[in-house]
């Protein structure tokens, strides 16, 4: 029994082992079932151990709350890289309404900047660049992938993390965390000011929400 998982990127190739959410702790749990929109079944049941091994029930709690943890950093990360595509491309549908005039050729100039930016933010994050199998062997792994092979190293046995594990998990979210600040950063003030500028000229601009 798992929790969900986490994030993904539809078409990323990056992550093709998938990033299911960790399994359940052993105990009692109960399951519901609504029928006849009012009529509720419920069903107690145990989830028991493996028998042959010695982890305890503090090791198994530690196992679930760190993948929990390294599941919701994952999810931010992929978050982050949606929210960064969806913005490019409002930026160019943004461009393919301005002119190509003296008036307009400072958003031009902002849009050109804030891209790179945005790309940059983005190849930090994930490789977007490997569109194959064949193609993930010549590129290096970038944050997502560090954290996806890092999950697996911790639920590949019934025990709670090792001391190194804590240490590389501190080490990649002190990375993604660098990353989603610069692309907030980027948000309140270079593309703030394209949209700024943008209202100014009466072009439709950019939505920079979570909810995208």
């Amino acid at each position: 029994m798992r929790y969900p998982e986490a994030k993904n990127i539809p078409g990323d190739k990056t992550c093709l082992q998938g990033i299911p959410g960790p399994l359940a702790t052993p105990g009692n749990y109960k399951v519901c079932l609504k029928t006849n929109d009012r009529d509720i079944h419920i069903q107690y049941f145990e989830l028991i151990p493996d028998p042959r091994i010695t982890t305890t029930s503090e090791d198994y709690q530690s196992q679930f709350e760190f993948l929990i943890n390294i599941r919701e950093k994952l999810s931010d990360t992929h978050n982050c890289v949606l929210r960064i595509r969806k913005i490019r491309t409002q930026i160019s549908q943004l461009l393919e309404r301005t002119k190509k005039d003296e008036q307009h050729q400072k958003i031009f100039e902002s849009s050109e900047e804030i891209e790179k930016k945005l790309i940059s933010i983005e190849g930090n994050l994930i490789h977007p660049d490997a569109k194959t199998l064949a193609e993930l062997l010549k590129y290096p792994s970038m944050l997502n992938v560090k954290l996806a092979e890092l999950r697996t190293v911790v639920a590949s046995s019934d025990a709670a993390p090792t001391k190194q594990s804590y240490e590389v998990f501190t080490h990649l979210s002190e990375c993604v965390d660098y990353q989603l600040q610069e692309f907030e950063n980027l948000i309140q003030n270079d593309i703030g000011n394209l949209i700024e500028l943008a209202n100014k000229l009466n072009i439709p601009a950019i939505i920079t929400n979570s909810d995208l």
